[in-house]
């Protein structure tokens, strides 16, 4: 296994010696998976879906959410979390204000005092929904970073091309005037934490599981240094593992690494790490062998869910040539 350690020279480029052993590695896996031809079409397909589910799961109600909490009364941008506080907020129906106020402050009290002023319409189904509901489910995805403010206006950024062709693995957009920092979660985070999340969502069995819980996060997402990598311990799991992080690791859920690092994610399959290359696509490679060893080893399912329809068939009927 060919981790990111040694993966950049001293000016923190890609070593090209460590980046084509990395590739090799891959290249090896792909003939024994006989993807040598298909596997790029593999990619292609995830990564519109992947750009599919960012837009339509995420942006988009994330921002009509913002919208309709803007009609409420909520500032625009608490709304979407870019600044934390407002200096008052008037319950619907109701004479009494709160003052000094977080976007938890007014959604817990809404809940507790006038939860049906909030019932609207989902704007995609047309079904019923209540708001708050809502945004507290769409919210999880805001929270890889620390500057959930940023994320929401990164998602909307990116969920603009079709194919997420603005992706950058190892940086992001400018924020609040200033150009992109290692303190904010690069891109190719960002579209692994949509993935995360998602997963997580398909595989909760229960409401509550589904709001606080990481069922795909906790089984089959892992955080560890390349060095300690050891893929006996999934024992026969599929597991996407992010390697460039610092000390134990931990499955965070798609996020957190080394604090604004470019991320390097690979795939433990078969009681092996496929070793996935460094670099400008390697997360967008590592989610596309991820789905392929669970559509190959496990027959679709992760535990007890079928994600053929949910997520594979996007992937893999776009693609007939390995299908």
């Amino acid at each position: 296994m060919l981790g990111t350690g040694g993966a950049y020279d001293g000016r923190g480029q890609l070593s090209p010696r460590t980046l084509a052993a990395q590739t090799a590695a891959l290249q090896r896996v792909l003939r024994e998976q006989g993807l040598e031809r298909g596997f790029s079409g593999i990619v292609d397909a995830t990564r519109r879906y992947l750009a599919v589910l960012l837009r339509d799961r995420y942006a988009r109600p994330l921002r009509w959410a913002a919208e309709e909490l803007a009609r409420k009364g909520v500032d625009p941008d608490v709304a979407k979390q870019i600044q934390l506080r407002q200096a008052r907020f008037r319950l619907p129906g109701s004479a009494d204000w709160l003052r000094n106020v977080t976007l938890k402050d007014i959604i817990y009290k809404s809940l507790e005092r006038c939860r049906a002023a909030f019932d609207c319409q989902d704007p995609a189904t047309g079904a019923p929904v209540n708001l708050l509901d809502l945004y507290q489910d769409l919210e999880r995805v805001l929270l890889v970073s620390a500057d959930p403010g940023y994320v929401y206006e990164r998602l909307q950024q990116l969920a603009a091309d079709a194919q997420l062709g603005g992706v950058r693995w190892d940086g992001g957009g400018a924020h609040a005037g200033a150009p992109w920092s290692p303190a904010l979660p690069t891109d190719a985070e960002l579209v692994m934490h949509v993935f995360v999340c998602r997963c997580n969502e398909l595989l909760a069995r229960t409401p509550a599981e589904r709001l606080d819980g990481a069922p795909f996060a906790s089984r089959f997402y892992d955080e560890v240094p390349a060095a300690a990598l050891d893929p006996g311990r999934y024992r026969s799991r599929v597991v996407l593992v992010r390697t460039d992080v610092r000390g134990g690791g931990g499955g965070a859920g798609g996020g957190g690494g080394n604090g604004g690092g470019a991320p390097h994610y690979q795939v433990v399959a078969g009681g092996e790490v496929w070793t996935v290359p460094a670099g400008r696509l390697n997360v967008f490679q590592a989610i596309a062998l991820f789905l392929w060893a669970v559509k190959r080893f496990k027959s679709g399912y992760l535990g007890d869910v079928n994600l053929r329809h949910e997520v594979l068939d996007d992937v893999f009927i776009e693609s007939p040539a390995v299908g």
